[in-house]
């Protein structure tokens, strides 16, 4: 046997300390179920809270000022906008693609004359 393991009851004391608690403190730990309902009810409240400062308007009245769209605002939600977001890497791709091609044309007709 070779000199450098550990004898049997070395072994069994390090397994003794591991399973004895004597291992260390965990580091991390689950919230407990107070915690979560703690946590859910201040989400809930604050939620409840933002939509309380929205101010009531009346029928016809304004919006304040403050709360108003600017057009940069008004163009981002608008639904072109949605569409330039959702297709921006394939249009990357494909104008990349396009400069690539137009460069290879190029290159091989100033390479014929």
């Amino acid at each position: 046997m070779p000199s450098d393991s550990p004898d049997g009851d070395e072994f069994d004391r390090q397994l003794r300390a591991l399973t004895g608690g004597a291992a260390g403190r965990a580091r991390f730990a689950e919230p407990t179920a107070a915690q979560r309902a703690r946590r859910a009810r201040r989400r809930r409240d604050s939620r409840m809270a933002r939509e309380l400062r929205e101010p009531v308007l009346m029928p016809g009245q304004a919006r304040p000022l403050a709360a108003r769209r600017t057009a940069a605002q008004r163009w981002s939600r608008s639904g072109v906008a949605g569409l330039l977001r959702r297709y921006q890497s394939w249009l990357l791709v494909i104008l990349i693609l396009a400069a690539l091609v137009a460069t290879s044309i190029g290159l091989s007709i100033l390479s014929n004359h």
